[in-house]
């Protein structure tokens, strides 16, 4: 059932994220993935911009729909122009896949100045316009294409304000959702009372939304995502992680709790591993998430 099914079905959904990898490391990453068959709803491949040796973004996509795994393809609109957009968007039909994320790099939904508003509008205008072309079976040049592409599209929103997101947060989500967007994915998830205000603001939209949630290892790694990736994490997670003999079960713990949480708040979680990736399905059982 693809992501788009399962969303509008309003269950729980999973979704984990696979960073790119080296031409070298992708049979044992495929290995490590085996593991999670069935239990999770979709994979996200970020864009990155590979050095020699890694594999394109798209083409580990194409992998992951061979093993059988639907497979969402994160990208950005910053600094792209339309005919950047096009092809990546073509190329990712091409490959069969058909769920799309898309954030504005280096910013957030949630700016106020004049000149965030001004990205906001260019960034999504250019996206909605190609995307528009694209559905209606033309290119940006208005030369027919043969076939209507069309996408599941998701976007980037920033919940860390709680019950203070501002307005014009707001308004930019409702013009996403105006021109198709079907669900909103937020960075990672720590504090439930503050995600608890957010989805009071955003309920009245009824477009699901998919909250991040990042596996720590470490005191010193919670520490780094809260200085460095400006994500609140609560002290007494920290103080766990560091005083835990067993980081992994502490870790393992952390994340049970969080989604138990998040199952009467949101419509689903976003794994994000970094590179944990034979150990998800431990995360998984603690949690008891599957989609068997």
């Amino acid at each position: 059932m693809a992501l788009q099914e399962k969303l509008e079905k309003n269950p729980f959904v999973v979704t984990i994220e696979i960073q790119p990898t080296v031409d070298e490391e992708m049979h044992r990453l495929l290995t490590d993935l085996d593991c999670i068959r069935g239990r999770v709803d979709c994979l996200t491949i970020p864009e990155f911009k590979k050095p020699p040796q890694a594999v394109d973004s798209l083409s580990m996509g194409r992998s992951f729909k061979d093993k059988k795994f639907d497979t969402l393809y994160q990208t950005t609109t910053r600094g792209k122009h339309r005919p950047n957009l096009e092809a990546d968007l073509i190329k990712a039909h091409q490959l069969g896949i058909d769920n799309i994320l898309v954030f504005n790099e280096d910013y957030t939904l949630s700016g106020i100045s004049r000149e965030e508003k001004m990205f906001f509008h260019v960034d999504a205008g250019k996206l909605f316009s190609v995307m528009e072309c694209l559905k209606d079976g033309r290119d940006i040049k208005g030369q027919d294409i043969g076939q209507s592409l069309s996408f599941y599209l998701g976007a980037g929103v920033d919940a860390s304000r709680g019950k203070r997101t501002p307005d014009q947060e707001l308004r930019e989500m409702e013009t996403m959702i105006v021109h198709g967007t079907g669900f909103f994915l937020t960075p990672p998830v720590f504090d439930l009372d503050e995600f608890k205000g957010f989805m009071q603001k955003v309920k009245p939209f009824g477009v699901p939304i998919i909250a991040g949630v990042m596996l720590l290892r470490s005191g010193e790694m919670a520490r780094f995502v809260r200085k460095h990736m400006n994500v609140r994490v609560p002290d007494h997670i920290i103080d766990k992680l560091t005083r835990a003999p067993d980081k992994l079960k502490a870790s393992i713990e952390i994340f049970a709790e969080l989604v138990t949480g998040l199952r009467d708040l949101c419509q689903g979680v976003h794994i994000i591993p970094i590179g944990w990736y034979s150990k998800i399905p431990r995360f998984l059982d603690a949690a008891k998430l599957s989609t068997l």
